[in-house]
């Protein structure tokens, strides 16, 4: 983190906390989401990858994901077109030798964590927000706004727990 100027060293402290959280968090998120497969199959130039229905939560968002990857003798990633969460496909361009059934394969995750670690990385940003932080005065934290971890099955460990940093 570079060093900004007249911000008092317990916000440069704050800064680096939150910057490493966040880049330790997309470590971990960066690994992807594992899934068993089933069977893999290219016809044309389309490959279509079956997963086991209970191995993860199979979700149409992932499609923003774009890469689904595979370790091993034969590592290899493959551009996702669509998912079809009904029957556990995904329909996507390889050139790689398709990965064996039974196989574990990752759908990499979106890079959203990438421009929050930028955005805290500027110097304009940070200012913005301990300048509209240091107005609110009291704590005025309204748990009401804070969705309950539970109700987010995919979060993990760490995740759920960061809910609860806000709670009184």
């Amino acid at each position: 983190m570079s060093a900004y100027v007249g911000l008092p060293a317990y916000l440069h402290d704050l800064v680096t906390e939150i910057q490493s959280a966040v880049a330790a968090e997309r470590k971990v998120a960066s690994r992807g989401v594992p899934f068993r497969l089933l069977r893999a199959a290219r016809e044309g130039g389309i490959s279509t990858f079956i997963l086991e229905s209970d191995s993860a939560a199979l979700d149409a968002t992932m499609e923003e994901a774009r890469t689904l990857k595979w370790a091993g003798a034969k590592p290899g990633k493959a551009e996702i077109i669509t998912i079809d969460v009904e029957k556990h496909q995904i329909h996507a361009f390889t050139d790689n030798p398709l990965p064996m059934a039974g196989q574990t394969v990752w759908i990499d995750s979106p890079e959203f964590l990438k421009p929050l670690l930028e955005l805290w990385s500027s110097e304009s940003p940070v200012r913005s927000a301990f300048a509209w932080h240091s107005g609110l005065g009291e704590d005025v934290f309204n748990s009401d706004l804070v969705p309950e971890a539970s109700t987010v099955t995919t979060l993990r460990r760490m995740q759920r727990e960061a809910f609860r940093l806000n709670r009184p």
